[in-house]
């Protein structure tokens, strides 16, 4: 478990860091609660038991992917997007939709980042592969530990 921590709080650390400077950049009163929250839930994907509470991290893990999926689309909504056609989009369906398939790094290339989007853009996509990542590794430790209790007869 101490593996998974120091992996994935550096990440959190990392990202609560641009949530904050983004709540600055932009002030909405729900920014830092979401900012707070998603520390919260990363300290107890952290703190949490291997077997005991999979469920709990697992639903904490949800959790923060549509807080921080949410995060990026509320900054391409400031910044805006471009569409095929090289329009400048700022609607919410749109920027949820581009941060999702940059999140997943699908790239269908039907919208693309702003000149000022493009580290958020690459930011995101490499959230998104440490995120999966993380999610992969609890996974598997959740089936080693299982196999193991399994073997041991309990």
């Amino acid at each position: 478990m101490r593996g998974l921590a120091t992996v994935f709080v550096p990440l959190v650390a990392g990202y609560y860091l641009v949530h904050l400077s983004y709540s600055i950049l932009s002030p909405r009163s729900d920014a830092i609660v979401d900012a707070v929250t998603m520390f919260a839930l990363a300290a107890l994907l952290v703190v949490t038991a291997r077997r005991m509470f999979l469920l709990v991290q697992l639903t904490a893990l949800g959790v923060l992917l549509c807080i921080a999926v949410w995060t990026y689309s509320d900054i391409y909504m400031k910044l805006g997007i471009l569409d095929v056609s090289s329009t400048v989009v700022h609607d919410r369906e749109s920027c949820l939709y581009f941060s999702i398939v940059t999140f997943t790094t699908l790239g269908y290339g039907d919208y693309r980042p702003t000149l000022d989007g493009r580290m958020v853009a690459a930011t995101e996509a490499l959230t998104g592969y440490v995120f999966f990542g993380v999610f992969i590794s609890m996974i598997s430790a959740y089936v080693a530990v299982f196999r193991e209790e399994y073997r041991r007869g309990k």
